[in-house]
């Protein structure tokens, strides 16, 4: 994924600049996760050289003040993908994850597809709705149609 760059410290030998969602990225073209233009977020790259190792993908350097640009150690811990999601949804607004909810709800309703009930079209009588449960429609209830109805071996006769 790359990073939109809002803006650039031009001054002569500076390696820093901002990107759009408030991280600093530090220029490191020979590092192994190394994004757009080369570049890598700082708090990832300080967090690699206090641990002395790379960091998988799969990790995550949350910082715990909630400042994206505050890169200070103590600032900084490693986490997996899921407390990292955890972690931001309990300091999240009561009234932000009501509205969440509210919008999946309302994409569930959209989503759902009207069912009927209806006969089966065998003539046995029976109800059945008139879609499965993807979606399909359906005429029959499973095992009753009408090529399998009356069939038996041979033409019907019985040879004894």
């Amino acid at each position: 994924m790359k990073t939109k760059i809002e803006w650039t410290d031009t001054r002569k030998g500076n390696n820093r600049i901002k990107s759009g969602n408030g991280y600093i990225l530090v220029y490191c073209p020979t590092h192994p996760n190394a994004k757009s233009k080369a570049h890598i977020g700082e708090h990832r790259y300080m967090m690699e050289k206090h641990l002395k190792r790379f960091l998988t993908s799969d990790l995550h350097v949350h910082h715990k003040n909630g400042i994206r640009d505050d890169n200070r150690i103590e600032n900084l811990e490693v986490i997996s993908g899921g407390r990292h999601v955890k972690a931001h949804y309990k300091t999240r607004p009561q009234k932000i994850k009501d509205k969440q909810i509210s919008s999946l709800v309302e994409a569930a309703k959209k989503r759902r597809i009207k069912r009927e009930i209806i006969n089966c079209a065998c003539g046995c009588g029976q109800k059945l709705e008139n879609r499965d449960s993807k979606g399909r429609i359906r005429s029959f209830i499973q095992g009753h149609n009408n090529r399998g109805k009356h069939w038996r071996w041979g033409n019907g006769r019985n040879k004894d």
